[in-house]
């Protein structure tokens, strides 16, 4: 079976929504897998005429790829309901029958407001000190169901509204509260009316979203549907690994190929030679939230690029997006130590997005050293070391650079 990989090489933010998008349309039948993380992704697919920032339905919809949420995903029906309003307004999910595809696994984990609430007061305890979280519960739903044995899946999503209802009642008494004191969190005032509306918003969400779902499926049973080409989409980065190296700055996730390594050895699925894991990077580097940032500039302009993110605005919980220059070596080493943790890869391959940005003077980084070179210069190197480059915010921005004389062409035209 053809599988294409996509995958983060930073801190997020680095394009996979756009390059999911790409090669949904350079593919027969095509389903997007989502594989780790949740809700807090933002991956950002603009067609030329839609503009819009994916959170649960995989970056190929508006092309019309189905979606698979896997058993690695996390569900949040409050943040699925506000992105299936927002692609109804935009003219993507015309009405129940007539929609881009989402089928989920029965085992995925669910976030509930309460998951929600404890990060938000966590993350506001810290002060100065914070993590980064995006503020929408995922590290404490990971908590909850490694640590709670009644801890909240998709498969409770079909039960009655009662059943739904009562299992959050459950939740709040036998975890919420115990996790606020085990953290020296204080609510202020136990409010019933406020935790009886949260309780009975979440089951009108959660409703709704078994009521949009088109299938519960476990992997296996959706692909042997029919012969698709998986296009598996991660979400935030390989330096966000819950394994790296700056915790507790990091998400409680596998942001490389360990997830998907698991899907496929489970599911017996023989990888075709013709199948590519692309890791993505800006051409310079970025982060969203707190931790470490090599040599961080105050604008990006210092480094060379004129920065335009329509994506990446300031959060209360994640501040500001910052930057700093890429250093090459050690965007290549990462790759490669995540890569030769697999033995089924045929292919691997870089992709460099917002190289139309580039000033006509660049910064970049390479064996310790700081460079500083041309514009053309600088585009040259990126076409030596990167399969796949993007001039531009949309799919048919996106070239390979073995067709040299395509690319040449669109860098006159920057």
């Amino acid at each position: 079976m053809k599988v294409k990989v996509i995958i983060g090489a930073n801190y997020g933010d680095e394009g996979k929504g756009l390059m999911t998008d790409y090669f949904v349309r350079q593919e027969k039948n095509p389903l997007v897998i989502r594989f780790n993380g949740g809700a807090q992704a933002g991956h950002t697919v603009n067609n030329g005429k839609i503009h819009h920032i994916f959170s649960h339905i995989g970056s190929g919809a508006l092309a019309g790829a189905p979606t698979f949420l896997s058993e690695h995903f996390v569900v949040n029906p409050l943040i699925f309901s506000k992105e299936r309003e927002e692609l109804i307004n935009k003219g993507v999910v015309w009405n129940r029958y007539r929609h881009p595809k989402i089928f989920v696994d029965l085992d995925c984990r669910v976030t509930t407001p309460f998951d929600m609430l404890i990060n938000q007061k966590l993350e506001e305890s810290r002060g100065d000190g914070r993590h980064g979280s995006v503020g929408i519960g995922f590290g404490e739903t990971i908590e909850q169901s490694e640590r709670y044995e009644d801890a909240f899946k998709f498969d409770y999503l079909y039960d009655t509204p009662d059943e739904i209802y009562g299992r959050l009642v459950d939740i709040e008494k036998n975890w919420y509260r115990p996790r606020l004191e085990e953290l020296g969190l204080e609510e202020e005032s136990w409010n019933n009316d406020f935790y009886e509306g949260v309780r009975k918003n979440f089951v009108n969400h959660a409703i709704s979203m078994r009521n949009w779902v088109d299938g519960v499926l476990d992997m296996e049973s959706i692909i042997l549907e029919k012969n698709h080409t998986l296009i598996f989409e991660g979400a935030q980065g390989l330096l966000l690994d819950q394994d790296g190296k700056d915790f507790p700055h990091v998400t409680r996730s596998f942001t490389g190929l360990t997830n998907v390594d698991h899907l496929l050895r489970k599911n017996e699925i023989k990888v075709d030679d013709d199948s590519e894991v692309v890791y993505v990077s800006r051409a310079y580097m970025t982060r969203h939230g707190a931790g470490p940032l090599k040599e961080e500039v105050k604008d990006p302009g210092e480094i060379g690029f004129d920065v335009v993110d329509e994506t990446n605005k300031h959060g209360d919980y994640q501040g500001s997006l910052r930057f700093a220059p890429l250093y090459i070596d050690e965007l290549v080493d990462r790759i490669h130590d995540d890569a030769d943790k697999n033995g089924w890869l045929r292919e691997i391959s870089i992709a460099v997005t917002c190289v139309d940005q580039a000033d006509d003077f660049v910064r970049y980084g390479s064996g310790g050293f700081k460079h500083t070179v041309a514009r053309p210069m600088y585009l040259n190197l990126v076409k030596d070391f990167a399969d796949y480059i993007s001039m531009g915010p949309t799919w048919r921005d996106v070239v390979e650079t073995r067709h040299i004389q395509k690319f040449n062409q669109m860098m006159k035209g920057g």
